[in-house]
């Protein structure tokens, strides 16, 4: 399984897209919901590979919220087909390989050292649930509706009606005005674009729109060329 996955991963991978989910989305997100009282959060990494990604929102919801963390009510789910790297994850244990760009002035506060591995703190750790999930399954996950989702470097790999599946399956998973981050390199095809409006189209970062206009006959006829032409299930 795993030599058909992914794992390449790395704490806050391209930093201005965790820059812009900071500034943009999560500050005035959490201001929202606490004049609003509504102190919770749902986010979702999905495949999440080695856990680096769900763990940078860890550090970061940690940062942001300090001392009103324990009043708020957080899931961040990630999840992964490959179950070795859902073990590795689960661990929270790390190398430098996984640290590259971030300074020791940033290690110490989050991690403690134990040898030549980074072991994340057990209190930033517990904020993470990992689960195993297959994102063409057509299947949410039970977390869902989610108010922010990280589906990164996922897309790329796939054909574009497996690529409209995974974004209509997106589209359900996110709240009203929920966010989806894409990789640098993935954008909603044309058949999918109208279920998300950009954002920050540079970073790849969007809105969900209010109608779903990928419809179930297009989704049937994407699964039955599939079957048509004998491809298997992706491994995400």
């Amino acid at each position: 399984m795993s030599a058909l996955t992914i794992n390449l991963s790395y704490f806050f991978r391209d930093g201005d897209v965790f820059l812009s989910i900071r500034g943009d989305i999560l500050q005035p997100l959490i201001q929202q919901r606490s004049e609003a009282g509504r102190r919770r959060l749902d986010i979702w990494s999905a495949g999440c590979a080695g856990g680096e990604e769900p763990y940078s929102i860890a550090i970061m919801l940690w940062e942001l919220l300090g001392s009103e963390l324990s009043r708020w009510r957080l899931k961040i789910l990630a999840t992964d087909i490959d179950d070795e790297a859902l073990r590795k994850a689960g661990s929270g244990k790390f190398n430098d390989f996984s640290f590259r760009g971030v300074s020791d002035e940033f290690l110490r506060p989050y991690f403690i050292r134990q040898g030549e591995y980074h072991l994340i703190r057990p209190d930033l750790k517990q904020l993470v649930t990992f689960r195993r999930h297959n994102l063409m399954s057509d299947t949410l996950p039970d977390a869902a509706p989610f108010d922010l989702i990280l589906c990164r470097n996922v897309l790329i790999y796939l054909s574009r009606e497996r690529q409209a599946q995974i974004l209509s399956l997106l589209h359900r998973a996110l709240r009203q005005e929920g966010h989806l981050v894409l990789g640098k390199t993935e954008i909603p095809q044309a058949r999918t674009a109208d279920l998300f409006r950009a954002t920050h189209p540079r970073l790849h970062i969007y809105a969900k729109s209010k109608q779903e206009f990928v419809t179930g006959h297009f989704l049937r006829d994407a699964e039955n060329r599939l079957h048509r032409e004998g491809r298997d299930t992706p491994r995400y």
